[in-house]
């Protein structure tokens, strides 16, 4: 999750900072020096204060503070200090010209003490409630430095000699050292030796548990390991012996402490979902921590799943938990109790069920045609949604932890009862088909929106994200945005912005967009990228920057969007073209011959005509491309060709005139010459396919959240998707080349000039001969075919975020490449707008970009899991409709990974819907072979896990003998 940041943790982690950084030592030599808590530091600012030493820190406390100091009595008097002439005046000299000293200190305090910070505080499991806070073995349990240690928790590589802890398939926790990082022979698998001194595979998803530097590189030899007996292995053995014992004893030793971990928190981080590290849990419980000490703490951890859950991003250098709400906890308890005795709330439960169940299966069979929702006349109960709830949380449990399982362990005896399906285990795709025959989902449901990690507004699995969403709807609906500054939005960038006049912009984009983040202007051999500015107007700090971190950013779900920013604000002053006078971050770039940046300009500025225009309206009338040139193939069910989709029927499109075409058609030419000189440098790009999905109708019927009112739907929603290739949309190229050339030259801009920026680092792993070979295997534009790069696919590193720039090889920007492009829809953008601006002002950083890039990692793959749900989703459950009407459904397929094990799929890609398969082996199919084509049919769908499973038809038929 990603929590916004208050005044009063900065001023935390500025004081943190001066901490030894933890390192985990097996010597158990301390991890980190004990930090202050909240009223220790203010307490120090007190003795600052009366000593007369300069208060260094003063300017922790913002406007954001005293906006919240409101409550305490001072709503008239602060007012007056946001005037323009105190814009420059530090906010606790403003305080104390208006107060006094004392009325100041007092001010200060209540703004701390007040209740909005305290949630705010307490939200990121950052409060503390000293009247109810309980000590462990007479240590401060202050959550202050809890935070610190959530904040530094980084995704750590994994290298050999690293010890991890894992859970295979069949749930059995294994302890094993690394021997040889993912190679051509094992895909993304680490060798490891395990602790019975075996070699295994084991993928780094399964990793929970990482110490680095456990086991000596210089004595691992991985060639002469894997040749030789197990008397070689025997050293890993002891090695991985002696540390559990280590930790076994430990465990022991603290048993009754260990045990109840949960029960010795401060009541702040028990009253709701909280982030705790392990690491500091175990340095508060035991002062010095030791490798077996952080071991055992991490164990207890894990064992009360009732009360703690594993964060949701692998292999932590700092492991991570969230508490359960309370709530839950007591929800558990209850249901748990009346499932094992089958009370009479149970018992009622099932039957009330099943009734509700038979009306629904009515509803269905008797009523088709058009789509519409059915209302159940029998209501479930109170105690009812108790049981449902319990059934939802089991779906929403991830197959691929059996460590974190719960629910479905328990709900197993609810789905039995039920007996919608006698005859199949009562697996969470049961859970998942029975919610929907009890009318609490929807057939096209998706578990996307019960994501506590996605945590969207409005579908009540996130308080904040709740809260959040009804601040924006009270603050900034449509009748509320005409006037910025009425909503306190001012532009901070307006002294130095550079007035393009009447420059052509050109904002090409999709027919559907709504909000354009981006446009392109062209003078001579100047390139003009103009990127829309919210960044000027809301403030790093504000509620609307809090909201955007919060959110991370803008999710598209085919059948509903949730804008990272309040969509009533950034289409009415925000995206380019909305007004006469739009605000944007442009940055200009003379590009010589070679194609080589010369000269770059980054500046505020304001565009006035901006020509909006689509895809398919410049493939046509620039690059006399058809209409359809670009789409690979098409899927439809239930769909109404003669029915225009609304977004695809615009007024707001501007005809190009024969200059507009030979402007555009200039803009590529210099694109193409800048895309040769990443070629040069080694750039690799893929034959990509993107999907268009739509749905009919445009709004599907609204699936409640009341667990009390089943509703069931007659009808099914139309749906159709097309493939569409990259390579041949010369307009789409033009665009994605801009934002590339855009990021890589912002991203350069900023090193040389040592501006703070959260960079994203694409770094090879090909030694030369395998460079060459890749090399050789691209086309004139630096393409390369998937089923080529197989066996190297994973040498060509993951993208990671970082602090200090690097290379980004896969785009061949040997200098570096960061987001910047859309600020609209990613906070991360924003981010990189904020930075620019302050050095373009000569204003100090505000972003503390060493505290946010954890929150943004974390929140990042939480993100990634929901984009990729979003895009399979509805692409299943159209294959879903048409495997009901009995049609078969056969594509090529590239094999990604050859699983030798009979019972076990392989992995392929669908190369026409760019979408992962499993192909299942039967006994008398050969193995296949890494990067070959196989044709498949579709034969089962799981649309609980978004997984297609398919079956080889191109194979001869075995003789009968």
């Amino acid at each position: 999750m990603a929590y916004p940041r208050s005044s009063m943790q900065k001023l935390c982690k500025r004081h943190a900072a001066t901490a030894t950084h933890r390192k985990i030592r097996p010597d158990g030599a301390p991890l980190r020096a004990e930090q202050p808590s909240i009223r220790e530091l203010l307490e120090e600012k007190r003795k600052k204060r009366e000593s007369g030493e300069q208060d260094k820190s003063r300017k922790a406390f913002g406007i954001r503070d005293l906006v919240r100091a409101r409550s305490a009595g001072f709503k008239s008097e602060i007012s007056k200090l946001t005037n323009d002439q105190y814009r420059e005046v530090p906010i606790r000299e403003r305080l104390r010209e208006h107060f006094g000293s004392e009325s100041t200190n007092q001010l200060l305090k209540s703004t701390l003490e007040s209740q909005e910070l305290q949630d705010n505080l307490k939200t990121q499991g950052a409060s503390r409630d000293p009247a109810n806070e309980d000590d462990i073995e007479g240590q401060d349990f202050s959550t202050a430095g809890l935070l610190e240690a959530v904040d530094h928790s980084f995704v750590v590589p994994l290298n050999q000699g690293d010890l991890v802890e894992y859970w295979p398939d069949a749930g059995e926790r294994k302890t094993a050292i690394i021997l040889s990082k993912p190679s051509t022979n094992t895909g993304k698998r680490y060798i490891i030796v395990t602790e019975r001194g075996q070699i295994d595979y084991a993928n780094p998803n399964r990793f929970r548990f990482v110490l680095q530097e456990f086991y000596t590189q210089s004595k691992i030899n991985t060639d002469e390991l894997l040749q030789q007996d197990d008397a070689a292995l025997i050293p890993f053995r002891k090695a991985i012996k002696k540390f559990k014992e280590a930790s076994s004893a430990f465990s022991t030793q603290n048993a009754r402490l260990l045990n109840n971990i949960y029960d010795h928190l401060p009541q702040s981080l028990k009253r709701t979902s909280s982030i705790v590290s392990s690491v500091d849990i175990c340095r508060k419980l035991f002062g010095e921590t030791t490798q077996a000490q952080l071991h055992a703490t991490f164990e207890a951890l894990m064992r009360s799943r009732k009360h703690f859950l594993p964060d949701s991003t692998l292999h932590m250098s700092v492991p991570l938990f969230s508490t359960r709400d309370p709530k839950e906890i007591e929800t558990l308890e209850r249901v748990s109790l009346w499932t094992r005795k089958s009370s009479p709330e149970f018992t009622n439960f099932i039957d009330r069920a099943r009734k509700i169940a038979a009306f629904g299966m009515r509803i269905t069979t008797e009523l088709s045609g058009t789509l519409r929702a059915v209302d159940s006349k029998i209501k479930f109960t109170k105690d009812d949604t108790l049981f449902i709830n319990f059934m939802v949380k089991a779906c929403l449990e991830r197959v691929d932890r059996p460590e974190t399982e719960l629910y479905t362990t328990i709900v197993s005896t609810i789905v039995k009862a039920l007996q919608f399906f006698p005859d199949q285990k009562a697996d969470r795709s049961m859970v998942y088909a029975s919610l929907k025959k009890l009318g609490i989902l929807a057939p096209w449901d998706s578990n996307l929106r019960r994501l506590e990690a996605a945590a969207l507004p409005g579908q009540g699995t996130s308080r904040q994200a709740d809260q959040y969403l009804k601040y924006e709807k009270s603050h900034f609906a449509h009748n509320q945005v005409e006037d910025l500054t009425q909503l306190g939005l001012a532009d901070q960038s307006e002294s130095i912005r550079h007035d393009f006049g009447q420059m052509p912009v050109y904002a090409i984009d999709g027919a559907g967009a709504s909000e354009l983040d981006d446009g392109i202007s062209i003078d001579g051999k100047w390139l003009h990228i103009h990127i829309a500015d919210p960044s000027s107007f809301i403030r790093y700090g504000s509620k609307l920057a809090d909201i955007a971190a919060f959110r991370q950013a803008t999710v598209y779900a085919v059948d509903r969007n949730y804008p990272m920013l309040p969509s009533p604000l950034t289409m009415k002053h925000f995206s380019l073209g909305c007004s006469s006078a739009n605000p944007a971050m442009t940055t200009s770039m003379l590009i010589g011959d070679q194609g080589q940046v010369e000269e770059v300009r980054i500046r505020p500025s304001v565009v006035r005509n901006i020509k909006r225009t689509t895809y398919e309206e410049v493939d046509q009338s620039v690059f006399a491309l058809t209409s359809r040139s670009h789409i690979i193939s098409e899927l439809s069910v239930n769909w109404d060709s003669s029915s225009r989709h609304e977004s695809y029927t615009r007024s707001d499109l501007t005809p190009l005139s024969h200059q507009d075409i030979l402007n555009i058609k200039d803009i590529h030419y210099l694109l193409q010459s800048v895309r040769k000189q990443r070629i040069l440098e080694g750039m690799i790009d893929f034959y990509n396919t993107d999907h268009q999905t739509r749905i009919q109708p445009d709004k599907l019927p609204d699936v409640k959240l009341d667990y009390t009112e089943p509703t069931f739907y007659a009808g099914r929603p139309g749906i159709e998707t097309a493939s569409i290739s990259q390579s041949l949309s010369y307009s789409r190229n033009l665009v994605q080349e801009a934002a590339i050339l855009t990021n890589g030259t912002i991203a350069r801009y900023a090193a040389e000039r040592q501006i703070p920026l959260i960079y994203r680092i694409m770094q090879f792993q090909l030694n030369a001969s395998e460079r060459a070979k890749v090399h050789a295997f691209r086309d004139q534009q630096g393409r390369v075919r998937l089923e080529d790069m197989q066996d190297l696919i994973h040498k060509l590193g993951a993208a990671h975020m970082s602090l200090e720039p690097g290379p980004a090889d896969l785009l061949g920007l040997p200098h570096g490449y960061t987001h910047a492009t859309s600020p609209l829809r990613r906070y991360v953008d924003m981010i990189a707008q904020w930075q620019i601006q302050s050095y373009l002002l000569k204003r100090p950083y505000e972003v503390d970009l060493k505290s946010v890039l954890p929150l943004l990692i974390r929140r990042g793959k939480a993100m990634k899991r929901v984009d990729s749900a979003a895009s399979r989703h509805w692409l299943l459950q159209l294959l879903h409709q048409k495997m009901e009407r009995g049609e078969e459904m056969r594509f090529d397929a590239t094999v990604r990974a050859n699983n030798p094990r009979l019972h076990h799929p392989s992995d392929a890609i669908i190369k026409s819907l760019s979408q992962r398969c499993l192909i299942r082996r039967h006994p008398t199919d050969p193995e296949m072979v890494v990067g070959s084509i196989v044709t498949v049919s579709v034969e089962e769908l799981d649309l609980m896990d978004n997984v297609i499973y398919a079956r080889r038809i191109d194979l001869p038929e075995t003789p009968k003998s």
